[in-house]
């Protein structure tokens, strides 16, 4: 039956002397619904709740939701069925979330709701101004804590990454401690250096990387 239309039965029934009777009646197919309203979302720590409105006119059996790591995105969540509710809260890992919520009925599902967009566990701004001086073959490399992020847990220590060429760490991986200094002996070639801030968040994204040529030594 089209979804909207209204269809009409005829039934009729005929006697054995020939007499005939019959009954009309109409049905009405249960029309599509329109999207839920006012999708949001609150977070407290790892706790997030999105909650939302019931569509305007028409009855939902039961909600779905869509939730994907990108705009528009259901790689988590699609089409999960939530139940006839207006809220719904778990418990969600570190990360930056996208959602949408469909109301569903005898008809099939709605459009989605409004996005939105929430994240959990603030993430650490990287360090800045990353330098490097030198004193015969010892870089001293020098940089500042990120900038506060609202809500963010400060960073306990800082870890160095070094490489060949821009974003290799192929020489390595050092956790150098809470400072903003650190010196180390480099030897001859040429390296690409840059420092991540961690916390119990976890960890910043990179500095741009520095590039560091040990000086050539003056006769």
């Amino acid at each position: 039956m089209p979804v909207g239309l209204a269809t009409t039965f005829t039934l009729i029934a005929t006697a054995d002397a020939g007499a005939t009777a019959s009954a009309t009646t109409t049905v009405q197919a249960p029309g599509a619904l329109d999207p839920p309203t006012n999708l949001g979302a609150s977070v407290t720590g790892t706790r997030v709740t999105v909650a939302w409105q019931p569509p305007p006119g028409g009855t939902p059996l039961y909600y779905v939701i869509d939730v994907g790591t990108s705009v528009g995105g259901s790689d988590l969540l699609s089409g999960y069925p939530v139940g006839n509710v207006l809220a719904l809260s778990s418990d969600v890992p570190r990360g930056r979330y996208y959602a949408r919520v469909r109301a569903a009925n005898a008809a099939g599902l709605s459009q989605a709701s409004n996005e939105v967009a929430f994240t959990v566990g603030t993430r650490l701004n990287p360090p800045s101004a990353l330098a490097v001086q030198w004193s015969d073959d010892v870089a001293v490399l020098t940089w500042n804590p990120p900038a506060p992020t609202p809500g963010a847990v400060a960073p306990v220590s800082y870890v160095l990454e070094a490489g060949t060429a821009p974003g290799l760490i192929n020489v390595g991986t050092v956790h150098v401690g809470a400072g903003t200094v650190v010196a180390a002996p480099v030897p001859p070639g040429t390296y690409y250096v840059r420092v991540r801030a961690v916390s119990a968040d976890g960890e910043s994204d990179p500095t741009p990387d520095v590039v560091i040529s040990r000086p050539a030594r003056s006769r």
